[in-house]
């Protein structure tokens, strides 16, 4: 029940746009019928080359694609660096070990004199 002398609120229609210089909605007078035309392509499926939307996903994938490398990278470094660590840890105790071991153990001398 809204008076006749009431204007109405404008529709937004939305419009996919591929290039920055268009709008991508444009204002529809809400008298103006909406029609939806289900023959009309969008510009990826034709052209997929030229539609921004797809060069910028693939640039985006291109360029996570390469950090991630990077990062699988430094990760390999690391791990090798901690085996070496280890390996370096490993062996100090292995050399404490045998030095307890040849430090508790009886001499060699010790044993002739009994």
């Amino acid at each position: 029940m809204s008076s006749p002398s009431k204007p109405k609120s404008p529709t937004w229609k939305k419009r996919l746009s591929t290039k920055k210089e268009k709008p991508a909605c444009e204002i529809m007078a809400r008298t103006e019928p909406f029609t939806a035309n289900k023959d009309q392509e969008h510009p990826s499926e034709g052209d997929p080359e030229d539609d921004d939307l797809v060069l910028l996903v693939q640039n985006t994938t291109i360029s996570n694609s390469a950090k991630i490398y990077k990062m699988v990278i430094i990760l390999q470094e690391m791990l090798e660096q901690n085996k070496k660590l280890m390996n370096l840890i490993k062996a100090k105790n292995q050399n404490e070990t045998d030095d307890r071991c040849k430090q508790n153990s009886p001499s060699e001398d010790s044993k002739m004199a009994t």
